[in-house]
Parts: C-alpha cells; structure tokens; sequence
C-alpha cells in the first residue's frame, strides 16, 4: 500500500492517493477483500473513495481519500486509518495506522490551509537574488545566533503582530532613509519574523541596498 498526500497553503482540504497491489498470495488469502477506513479529528471530515482490494496476485486498487477542515482558527489533528480483511472460514482481522501530524489554520489572511508542521521549509536557492543573498549571508555569518542557517543557527519563524512588522522595519529600513534611484533597502531577519531587528542583538540584524528588480 502507499499512500500520497498533496496539502494546500490556500484551501482548507487535502487529498491523498491511495494505492493497494497485491504482490504475491498464499493459502487461504486468495479471495480475501481488504475495505479501507479513514476518519480525521476536530473540525476535520474524511470522504474515502478507495475500491474494495479482492486479493489475487496483481490485483489492484486505487482511490483518493479527502479531508476537508471547516476551523475557523486551527485545528491540529491526525488522520486515523484502518484496513479490514474479510476472507471466507477466517475471523476478520483489521491493520490500524496514522498519518503524520496536519495543521489547518486560518490564523492569516482571509483563506485557510494545511500544513505538516514537522516538515521544516527550507529555502534551496536564491541564483536569481544575488544581492539579496549575499546580505542574507552576511547577516547569517556575523550575528552570534546565526537565525537561518541551517547549520549553526535556529530556524526563522514567522510573526503575525503587524505592530511588530512596523517595528522591525523602523530598526533596519526607515522610511526617513533616502533610496538611491533603482534600489530598495532589504532587511535580514526578515519583518515578518520573530527574529527581527525590533528584538534581537544588534549583530543578529542587517540591511542593504539591493536592485529594486530583486
């Protein structure tokens, strides 16, 4: 059996792919039915759409199972599943299992969406931010806590309070700061971050003038 989930940042409902294939039969499995079940918790509903399995050597059955989260704040469930196996002259039996940690959330902007909070993003290149990256760099390699890296430092996380937001942007990019024709001033830590300039150690933080195109 494998199973693939595809979530969404923007819509409160996630599917998966549900895939059985019978590898190889022996004795009193051939004929047996597999039926699967699946059930989220909280304000998450399960709709599964998977054909019952009939065990015979190649057999096969494919179907999807949908998750719609209606949380109006958040909702951090697993999904739970159970495959049952029926066979003539045999006593039911049944395989029980759970997905990773899910979140929906609808904490920012105006959609929901769902995610596995265990599942780190990580940002893989930034060839077309040159100038972007090299201050993100430099930030990351004078500043003791090193927010970002991977390798030496703690994770950025996002912050909601748009007070905050201001705050940070007043430390590294004032207004008041004249720009020079086609540049921008880029902050790191990002405004939108718990580690921001407003809060942490001078030597944490940075700007830049970078191309506007950036």
């Amino acid at each position: 059996m494998t199973q693939q989930y595809e979530l969404a940042a923007t819509k409160p409902e996630f599917g998966e792919k549900v895939t059985f294939k019978v590898k190889r039969v022996e004795g009193r499995a051939q004929g047996a039915r597999i039926t699967l079940a699946a059930a989220c918790a909280g304000s998450c509903k399960t709709v599964v759409k998977v054909p019952v399995l009939t065990v015979s050597a190649g057999n096969e059955s494919v179907g999807s199972v949908t998750h719609t989260d209606s949380t109006t704040k958040r909702n951090t469930a697993t999904v739970s599943y159970t495959a049952t196996v029926t066979a003539a002259a045999a006593t039911p039996g049944a395989t029980k299992w759970k997905s990773p940690v899910i979140r929906c959330d609808k904490e920012i902007g105006s959609q929901a969406g769902c995610v596995f909070p265990n599942a780190i993003a990580v940002l893989k290149t930034m060839a077309d931010l040159p100038e972007i990256a090299a201050n993100i760099r430099k930030v990351m390699d004078g500043g003791p806590h090193h927010y970002g890296d991977r390798t030496r430092g703690s994770a950025l996380t996002r912050s909601t309070d748009p007070n905050y937001e201001r705050d940070n942007r007043n430390a590294t990019c004032p207004a008041s700061r004249k720009r020079p024709a086609g540049k921008s001033c880029d902050e790191y830590p990002f405004a939108r971050t718990n580690q921001g300039a407003a809060k942490s150690e001078r030597r944490d933080w940075g700007w830049a003038w970078v191309p506007v195109s950036e």
